[in-house]
């Protein structure tokens, strides 16, 4: 995706840049790069838990060195997809259940999310067209240019696993 569509993206999103040093590593980058064990959460409810489930991404991801860029990577991409299983998989029914689970390796960063909605497979859902600028349709595709494996699941006894993998800069050069 070119730089400055994922800058405008970041914007919309309520996303800043963050300030970098000269390898493009976050003030935080000094923390210990080792691998954490992965933490599992439930969050019940709509929208209001985003900013929740949110704030423990970045707060961990920052204690775990992640680069600025690959935070905000991994939080766009979150944001897509509990929007996704907010509006597709519960279809805008409260509460929505979700569990979240992030791992942090030196290499890579990975994420779940696993929702008891309605089961979704990606087969099928074609691009959106960028000229047309379509109000929505585009978070699986953001979500796909933003991490580098996606995937997915059904749960049992219902619904869908998420999972998603960014590698760490540290891991792309």
């Amino acid at each position: 995706m070119p730089q400055a569509i994922m800058s405008a993206i970041l914007l919309q999103s309520g996303l800043t840049p963050k300030s970098h040093d000269r390898r493009g590593r976050s003030a935080a980058a000094g923390a210990a790069e080792e691998t954490m064990a992965a933490e599992q959460r439930h969050f019940d409810g709509g929208v209001e838990q985003i900013g929740r489930v949110r704030g423990w991404f970045g707060e961990r991801l920052g204690q775990a060195g992640v680069e600025s860029a690959d935070i905000d990577a991994v939080l766009l991409a979150l944001t897509e997809a509990y929007t996704n299983v907010l509006r597709h998989a519960y279809e805008g029914k409260l509460p929505a259940p979700l569990d979240v689970e992030l791992e942090i390796a030196p290499d890579a960063v990975f994420v779940a999310l696993r929702d008891q909605g309605k089961a979704f497979q990606p087969t099928g859902v074609t691009e959106p067209e960028p000229e047309e600028l379509a109000e929505g349709g585009y978070g699986l595709f953001l979500i796909a240019s933003l991490m580098d494996e996606v995937s997915y699941a059904p749960a049992d006894p219902a619904g869908t696993v998420l999972r998603m993998k960014k590698l760490r800069a540290t891991a792309r050069r």
